[in-house]
């Protein structure tokens, strides 16, 4: 359900100009960019839309849009980017979720994710989470945190999907989650929630097997995070910045990163040891094989980064590009 209702999806067209943000430490210039390799897992995908139009999808606006959409008890403010390039056919979709206190906008800025999706042709969503009681910020409720039952944020983002099908010709064997730190954390909680609609994710700056996660499918996970975080710190030491913030879990800092990693690709059956490939100085990714199903696990360790969102010129890799060149293999 969407609010107001002139219209199935009645929508507030806006122009939003957005800029990249490079957080990180910094990393030589010598450094080669990192690229996930190319799955060759049977039934994996490519970017980029379908070569078939489809009839229901001709009236969808391309450009940026935002529009408030009812779902789990409460509002939420989305923010839609549709390509230039779009056709009229079913489209790889990416829901983009801020972190602690930011919004969908922000978000937009920090992961650039809306400026590689008119390149690479697909849609990006940002939706804007809501406070959880007692605490003032945006944010997006996970396993671990007390329940608040003013509202579902597991139920919007299946609300929020089944808008995007049906009103944005997103293809719903495509759809994909990534997101910063609380919403890292949620949208590793989502590939144990919402399995049967999410191809893959994509997690920075936080991740976390909840215990009561028993997906219906495996999805296969990217995990960046820094070693030298200091709100959610790598190994699991509770020594957090946000420690006594609000209504945050400490369960949560005192999570061994790898550990966690370690947890999704042991459920999906995948060799206990990972691949380690290390780019430059400043990275090193772990990455699982032989997983159930073809499935895919990895860590991008960021030697001595903190709570970023890595992009060149500061990193020798791109979180966004790289997630989208992870992610795009899989489909449901």
């Amino acid at each position: 359900m969407v609010r107001p209702p002139s219209r199935r999806l009645c929508v507030r067209a806006v122009l939003v100009a957005t800029a990249m943000a490079a957080l990180g430490a910094c990393a030589s210039a010598e450094d080669p960019i990192l690229v996930v390799p190319t799955s060759t897992t049977p039934g994996v995908v490519t970017g980029g839309p379908s070569q078939e139009p489809d009839p229901a999808c001709f009236a969808v606006p391309v450009g940026v849009q935002t529009l408030t959409l009812f779902g789990g008890g409460v509002d939420h403010v989305v923010r839609i980017q549709v390509p230039d390039s779009f056709t009229g056919a079913r489209t790889p979709t990416v829901i983009d979720f801020h972190g602690l206190g930011s919004n969908g906008d922000e978000q937009a800025t920090l992961s650039g994710f809306g400026e590689l999706g008119q390149q690479e042709g697909f849609i990006v969503v940002h939706p804007t989470g809501v406070p959880n009681a007692g605490d003032g910020r945006a944010a997006w409720q996970l396993a671990t945190s007390p329940f608040d039952d003013t509202h579902d944020d597991v139920e919007f983002v299946s609300t929020l999907i089944d808008e995007l099908i049906a009103g944005w010709c997103a293809d719903e064997s495509r759809i994909y989650v990534t997101g910063m730190s609380n919403g890292g954390f949620f949208a590793a909680r989502l590939t144990c929630r919402l399995a049967d609609r999410i191809a893959a994710a994509v997690t920075v700056g936080g991740i976390n097997r909840p215990d009561d996660c028993t997906p219906a499918r495996l999805v296969p996970i990217s995990a960046f995070h820094g070693t030298a975080d200091t709100f959610v710190p790598f190994n699991g030491n509770g020594q957090s910045e946000l420690v006594g913030s609000g209504d945050l879990p400490t369960e949560l800092f005192t999570s061994d990163i790898p550990g966690e990693v370690a947890e999704f690709a042991a459920a999906a059956g995948c060799l206990p040891e990972p691949v380690d490939t290390p780019f430059g100085t400043t990275v090193v990714r772990h990455a699982y094989e032989g997983c159930d199903n073809g499935s895919a696990f990895a860590l991008i360790e960021l030697i001595g980064g903190g709570h970023v969102w890595p992009r060149p010129p500061d990193w020798p890799l791109d979180a966004t590009a790289d997630g989208w060149s992870f992610m795009s293999q899989f489909s449901l």
